[in-house]
């Protein structure tokens, strides 16, 4: 069986029991999981196919290094204490070793592929398949509180990994389905704390369905503004990483068709409702709109979250263009 057929077999073992498991293939290794507290129970578990076999890796800190709905580029860095990882380091040494040779020239360690599979609890909800990449930055990193407080024993430092890559390219696989007929999900309450109560839902009308998902984080861009310049609408969502399917149809469209003038999107209309549990206090009602930047990242608090005070939380943001919006009062 070769490397890449033992990969679910390793990513199954991650997600269901995340410890070392004795496989029937000696050159497939999954770390012990580090035990990281994630917001919404979300991790990313990253499979590193190389020539010579594969390693499986909990990284907590997962960033994607450009815009996907653009399809620019196709680069990722991630972040982990050090950790024993004999193939991964390989890689970083003869990426090291080799750094002053020809650009065509190959070594053994040079190229592999990297899935990033999304698990929420025992499920994956989401996975980005990178082929094709190599090392492009090793570093390693004292973090601390930026002051003494570290030293102390309550609080604490962390030796942690950084790792830049470079990919060939990139495609997002998922186990869920879009819906073959039109629907209306409400995928309900976030579960975080709002001041006076006054939370943002965001309500997606596509021609396919609609989808209303309540996001923490809402951003108005542009749109307001006085000026001679058509001002387009443009505002930000962020959350916890989820798989949506009618979002993230139009997100993979968008991506799709980057570049191309005489292409058209996903065009579909937003209404960003802010309310409390007895009404709606004010609104937006945005119309063809585009998702124009996407990217998975995750937000951390230096060492804390390495050190358990804190934790991570890995969030997709996501901005939208649309040709107007309408107030609603």
């Amino acid at each position: 069986m070769t490397c890449k057929n033992t990969t679910n077999i390793a990513i199954l073992s991650i997600i269901a029991v995340l410890t070392i498991t004795p496989f029937a293939f000696s050159n497939t290794l999954a770390e012990e999981s580090k035990g990281y507290k994630m917001v919404g129970d979300v991790s990313p578990v990253l499979t590193f196919t190389f020539r010579e076999g594969v390693e499986v890796y909990e990284f907590p800190v997962f960033e994607m290094g450009e815009n996907f709905a653009q399809n620019s580029g196709t680069s990722f860095s991630v972040e982990g204490t050090v950790t024993k990882s004999p193939l991964l380091h390989k890689a970083m040494d003869e990426a090291y070793k080799y750094r002053f040779s020809n650009a065509a020239f190959d070594h053994q360690f040079k190229y592999f592929d990297v899935d990033a599979n999304f698990v929420k609890g025992d499920k994956s909800i989401l996975t980005l398949d990178y082929n094709n990449c190599r090392i492009e930055n090793y570093q390693i990193e004292t973090l601390d509180s930026n002051d003494y407080e570290s030293y102390f024993k309550g609080v604490g430092f962390a030796i942690v990994d950084k790792i830049d890559f470079v990919c060939s390219g990139v495609k997002i696989t998922n186990v869920e389905k879009s819906p073959s007929s039109k629907t209306m999900t409400d995928y309900g309450s976030s579960g975080f704390n709002f001041a006076n109560d006054v939370k943002p839902l965001a309500t997606f009308k596509f021609d396919s369905g609609i989808e209303k998902i309540e996001f923490p984080v809402f951003d108005l861009i542009s749109g307001y503004q006085e000026s001679t310049d058509n001002v387009v609408a443009q505002f930000q969502l962020e959350g916890v990483l989820d798989y949506y399917p009618l979002l993230y149809n139009a997100i993979e469209k968008s991506r799709q068709v980057s570049g191309i003038s005489s292409a058209s999107h996903i065009d579909f209309d937003v209404l960003v409702e802010f309310a409390n549990s007895d009404s709606t206090l004010r609104g937006f009602d945005f119309k063809d709109c585009r998702v124009s930047d996407f990217e998975i990242t995750t937000q951390k608090d230096k060492e804390e979250g390495f050190t358990g005070k804190s934790g991570f939380a890995l969030v997709h943001r996501l901005t939208f263009t649309c040709s107007g919006l309408a107030p609603v009062n």
